[in-house]
């Protein structure tokens, strides 16, 4: 039982749970998702520029209206602070939707093209210095 390989194989067997379906890494992939499904997402981003610190956590919420076009809405809450003075609350709020308007699909393989718009609203809290909202 002291076998390493078998170690490995067990332990490679109960280390992959669910598949989940994402965009790309690097950018915004044409997949949306399908008619009724919801989508449930945790953003985190952290920037450092002298000194000046900016970090957001935002919940991201999508839902399928059918299924080739996706809503959703973008909830962020921001940390900022530059020169020892800091602020945190509500970010801009952001809509954002995605048509895919064109799909094929052949033996291993689905080719897709879509486009999205994204509004982002002002609606950060301005009380505070530095500011949260964009700009």
């Amino acid at each position: 039982m002291n076998n390493p390989s078998r170690v490995l194989a067990a332990v490679a067997m109960l280390g992959p749970t669910a598949a989940m379906a994402h965009d790309p890494i690097f950018g915004l992939g044409p997949h949306v998702l399908y008619k009724g499904g919801v989508e449930v997402a945790l953003e985190l981003d952290a920037d450092k520029t002298g000194d000046e610190k900016a970090q957001s956590t935002a919940l991201e919420l999508t839902y399928g209206l059918t299924g080739d076009w996706a809503v959703g809405i973008d909830l962020p809450y921001e940390f900022r602070s530059v020169a020892g003075d800091g602020n945190n609350g509500n970010g801009d709020l952001s809509l954002f939707t995605k048509y895919r308007f064109w799909r094929r699909d052949s033996l291993g393989l689905q080719e897709s093209a879509s486009v999205a718009l994204k509004v982002i609203t002002d609606t950060a809290d301005g009380s505070g210095t530095p500011a949260l909202d964009k700009g």
